[in-house]
């Protein structure tokens, strides 16, 4: 058998591997840690199918073009995981927005646009999500996450030095074969790893539910700090002064926040707007004074805001819900 018959069929063995993979993990594990490794598997297969199928020069119709663009999900997909992330939490707003350059990748691909674009934007966004991911993997070396971040960084890099041997000209077939072959060893060798070894999965498991404990932890130290300290009545108060006043990194504020609330920005209104009903029901303060002594800067972001949140504008809900006022008659 000539040598390239013999490298793509390994190849297409490849992907038949990770179609079993994707299926085992799943199968074995029936758990939502095993869910992200599952999928990972299964798009790698695919990727490499679409690869084996170029390379063959068998043709690829074009309703399939979009497989090559897999790794726009792949790289959340480890992402989640490294963070300990459930795919339950990842298919939440505004945690989808992860999935949105695929979305963007596969309209461009059948839309009158440069293919520089989505060749530049591919590997750049693998990079971004190695950068997203260091943090989390950071000082662990013992840790399930060290496992999880090395293939994605590994994988990153090649596909950057695959990109840049193309926009130079100097990649060749060979070359082509090797890139390939060493960025599929690196994440097979995690999926492997992760079926035949379930204290993997296991650990996995372990980290995701400290992370949600930590999650809610953090969670409720803000939302007490918020009633105890009223920080949102600053109008001028922001994330980095959360972030001072709790002795915690912004970006984990915020990843922590968007949980719950949609962002920094939703959490200080619903406090603001709640303020703004206990003075509008129990006090005789002008609207415009109420406005800035809930913490809003402008009357024109009060009303707005208030409405959105209560159907009505301040002026009727007092009407509405104020109480009576007891005058003393000694």
């Amino acid at each position: 058998m000539p040598a390239n018959e013999l490298t793509l069929l390994l190849f297409s063995l490849g992907a038949f591997q990770g179609v079993l993979l994707s299926v085992l993990l799943k199968v074995k594990y029936r758990r939502s840690e095993s869910d992200h490794l599952s999928l990972i598997s299964l798009f790698f297969a695919l990727l490499l199918a679409f690869y084996v199928a170029y390379w063959a020069k068998l043709g690829t119709p074009t309703y399939l073009w979009w497989v090559q663009y897999l790794t726009f999900l792949i790289a959340p997909l480890f992402y989640f995981l490294i963070r300990g992330m459930s795919i339950q939490q990842a298919t939440k707003w505004p945690t989808l927005l992860h999935f949105l350059p695929f979305l963007v990748a596969v309209f461009a691909l059948y839309m009158p646009v440069s293919p520089m674009f989505l060749f530049v934007l591919q590997p750049l966004h693998l990079v971004i999500y190695v950068v997203l991911s260091f943090p989390f993997a950071r000082g662990r070396q013992d840790n399930v996450r060290r496992w999880l971040f090395v293939p994605l960084l590994a994988y990153a890099l090649l596909f950057v030095l695959y990109s840049i041997m193309v926009a130079t000209k100097t990649l060749t077939l060979e070359f082509d074969y090797l890139i390939a072959a060493a960025s599929f060893f690196f994440i097979y060798a995690l999926l492997i790893k992760s079926y035949l070894q379930p204290q993997f999965i296991n650990q996995l498991a372990v980290e995701e539910k400290l992370s949600t404990y930590i999650s809610e932890t953090v969670l409720s130290q803000i939302e007490r700090h918020f009633r105890e300290c009223k920080p949102y009545l600053n109008g001028e108060y922001r994330l980095n002064d959360l972030s001072n006043d709790l002795s915690l990194k912004p970006y984990q504020l915020s990843e922590i926040i968007n949980q719950k609330y949609d962002g920094f920005n939703k959490l200080l209104n619903d406090y603001r707007i709640r303020e703004s009903i206990h003075l509008l029901n129990d006090t005789n303060e002008k609207v415009i004074d109420i406005a800035h002594l809930s913490g809003f800067n402008n009357k024109v972001s009060f009303y707005k805001s208030f409405k959105k949140v209560t159907g009505k504008t301040p002026a009727e809900w007092r009407n509405a819900h104020k109480r009576p006022v007891n005058i003393s008659m000694d």
